[in-house]
């Protein structure tokens, strides 16, 4: 596994960061109580290094005959993303109801 940085990878990541930002996934709520802060970090955690895995990392497998496990680590990116907000939906839900 190897993270390779090129303009439009980068780009990609910083526009995945941003939209996170926008989103409002780097605010943390003033009324989530203090027990919650684990659910939020570990969402911001999980979409950070899902952004990373969709965008910048490289996976060349075998010696002869090479083959790229790229898609794969895009699909997993993806995934958890999605996963991350909608951790970070229900968190923002729970902290209302409280």
């Amino acid at each position: 596994m190897e993270l390779k940085f090129t303009p439009v990878r980068v780009g990609l990541l910083v526009l995945l960061v941003v939209a996170y930002a926008i989103h409002g996934g780097f605010a943390v709520p003033p009324e989530a109580p203090r027990h919650l802060m684990r659910t939020w970090v570990s969402t911001l955690v999980l979409f950070l290094a899902s952004a990373v895995s969709a965008t910048v990392v490289d996976h060349w497998i075998g010696l002869i005959d090479r083959s790229n496990l790229r898609w794969f680590y895009v699909v997993v990116g993806v995934c958890g993303m999605v996963g991350a907000l909608i951790m970070l939906h229900v968190f923002r839900e729970r902290v209302a109801m409280l």
